[in-house]
Formats: C-alpha cells, sequence, structure tokens
C-alpha cells in the first residue's frame, strides 16, 4: 500500500484488529529513501456511548400518541364539515 504523508502523519482508514503488526515502511523523497519498522496497533472502538436517553424516550411515546390524535382530529372536523353540509337527498320533502 502506498501512502502519502500529510504534514507528516499519515492516515490508515479502515484498519481492522488484524492489520495490526509489524511493517516494513519506505519512504522516498527527492534527496533519498529510507527504510524503517514500524509497530500498527490497532483498538478497537469504545462503546461507551449509552443509546438510552430519556428525552428519547420521550419524543418516541409523544410521536405515538401525537399522530392518532392528529388523525382523530381530521376525522371528526371532516364528519362535522358533512354534516353541517346542505343535502338535496337528505331534504324533507314538501308536503303539499
Amino acid at each position: 500500500m502506498v501512502l502519502k504523508s500529510v504534514d507528516g502523519s499519515y492516515t490508515i482508514l479502515k484498519a481492522q484488529l488484524q492489520d495490526a503488526g509489524v511493517y516494513e515502511c519506505e519512504s522516498k523523497t527527492e534527496v533519498g529513501s529510507q527504510l524503517r519498522s514500524l509497530t500498527l496497533d490497532v483498538k478497537g472502538r469504545e462503546n461507551n456511548k449509552d443509546y438510552f436517553s430519556p428525552e428519547l424516550l420521550a419524543l418516541y411515546c409523544a410521536s405515538s400518541l401525537v399522530i392518532p390524535a392528529i388523525g382523530m382530529i381530521v376525522y371528526f372536523a371532516r364528519k362535522a364539515n358533512m354534516k353541517g353540509s346542505y343535502s338535496l337527498v337528505e331534504a324533507q320533502k314538501s308536503k303539499v
């Protein structure tokens, strides 16, 4: 693998635990080249994050109540609108 230095440091992306070990590295510049061995230590990620939060739980509960409530409001508003409108079919027939 060929890596380019950015300000004297190298970044190895997607390193895995099995990539740890001793590597031979050759540095080349306009002046010359140099061979060195180095040890690559790969550590796993720390899983200290607590994914449970009371705020998130409250948001889930509120959203599970708000969505049906909005649906009920829309349903009753449409029903009230329909009952309040004039319909020729439901109009009383004249008794004359």
